[in-house]
């Protein structure tokens, strides 16, 4: 079975980061970690939160937990007071039970690192225990007609999605990723999915979490105090 571990983490910077002296310093430390961590990765990446409440989003998938232990490490050890992590989420990636993929995953998940979108939507799932008490054949049918109006909608548009699997190992179910690059656009496909008859098992779709890709983190981060 190909698999991959996606992990996806939000953090805030405290106001001892953001009022310390030595700011420049700890922007280096992350820098520098950051770096290191993406070479151990399959993709790895970072966003400027619109939710309130936190600074940065860190997107990894990766084929072992290496990298995602190795964030931990970074955050609750070397940057310790300066950072607080707001939310957590881990799941697995692969092979849906419902659908043959049209690409294998690892090889989609290499090219499409090399060019993120502007956006990413994320946020966990999960689905009521009469969901997984239906026939099989009818679960089928009812995620084929879900991913058929998916398809439909997004049809020539720049959106790529991403389901990951969390039982066992989240208090969720899923872990849903979106890269797109048009958040009006998007409101309005999702809109439409609201009529999708899988909607009826779902039971929590909570935080969405949306940023803006950035390069650029040095920038950012050596924003002026009054910038928190």
């Amino acid at each position: 079975m190909i698999a991959m571990y996606m992990f996806l983490e939000t953090l805030k910077f405290t106001g001892m980061f953001w009022g310390s002296r030595y700011r420049e310093d700890l922007i280096d430390v992350i820098l520098e970690g950051f770096r290191s961590l993406s070479r151990e990765s399959l993709l790895f990446r970072h966003y400027i939160p619109i939710r309130g409440g936190i600074d940065l989003m860190v997107w990894i998938v990766s084929d072992n937990l290496k990298p995602i232990v190795g964030l931990k490490t970074l955050v609750r050890g070397t940057l310790g007071e300066y950072v607080d992590e707001i939310h957590s989420f881990l799941a697995v990636y692969k092979v849906s039970q419902y659908f043959q993929p049209h690409v294998d995953l690892r090889d989609y998940i290499m090219k499409v690192s090399r060019e993120p979108y502007r956006y990413l939507v994320a946020y966990p799932m999960k689905k009521s225990p009469e969901w997984y008490l239906l026939p099989f054949e009818d679960r089928r049918k009812i995620m084929a007609e879900h991913a058929s109006m998916a398809r439909s909608l997004s049809s020539g548009r720049r959106i790529r999605s991403y389901t990951a699997y969390s039982y066992g190992v989240d208090d969720n179910e899923f872990l849903v990723i979106y890269e797109l690059e048009d958040l009006a656009e998007w409101v309005d496909i999702v809109e439409k999915l609201r009529e999708a008859t899988h909607r009826r098992w779902v039971i929590r779709e909570e935080p969405i979490l949306v940023g803006e890709y950035i390069e650029d983190l040095l920038t950012y981060l050596g924003q002026s105090t009054r910038r928190a």
